[in-house]
């Protein structure tokens, strides 16, 4: 199998609780950061070709000045048919921390054989990347899961 690369943008976890000021994206009235982010990234996603695709940097490298601190971007590199082989790479870690979550050490570089809860991956993250690999179709969704046994709920955004 080839390499692949699927793009995993969380942009707003409902268990942090903070915000920022001075971010500026160009964004229709009432849009919010996350739904820019969004959109830059799929409009810039739908620019490619399935028989050429695009370096991951050509969809993301847009957004990554205007990712909130409570935004993170994980780029997962497939190239194998076993998903305990595919790669976990933080292209931007979330600024925040959490005295019950530190986010940015449990989603280290990795192999996915290497995540430390293998519940969650195996319930919450391998499912969907398989989903929208196959379709070859961005998903935007709530994930609500459980990560250390603790409960979890946030944005996701996953583009082929």
């Amino acid at each position: 199998m080839q390499g692949k690369n699927t793009l995993c943008c969380i942009p707003e976890p409902e268990y942090w609780q903070a915000s920022i000021s001075g971010i500026h994206i160009s964004t229709m009235a009432e849009e919010t950061l996350s739904s820019a982010v969004t959109r830059i990234m799929i409009d810039n996603w739908l620019q490619t070709s399935p028989g050429d695709a695009a370096k991951p940097e050509a969809i993301y490298n847009d957004i990554l000045g205007h990712l909130s601190i409570k935004m993170r971007l994980t780029l997962f590199t497939v190239t194998s048919d076993n998903p305990k082989k595919w790669h976990m790479k933080a292209i931007r870690h979330s600024g925040f921390t959490s005295r019950i979550l530190n986010i940015n050490k449990i989603f280290a570089d990795c192999y996915v054989e290497d995540f430390k809860d293998q519940k969650y991956m195996e319930d919450a993250v391998i499912p969907r990347l398989r989903q929208v690999m196959e379709s070859q179709q961005p998903s935007m969704e709530l994930v609500k899961t459980r990560l250390f046994g603790v409960n979890l709920g946030y944005d996701r955004i996953l583009i082929p």
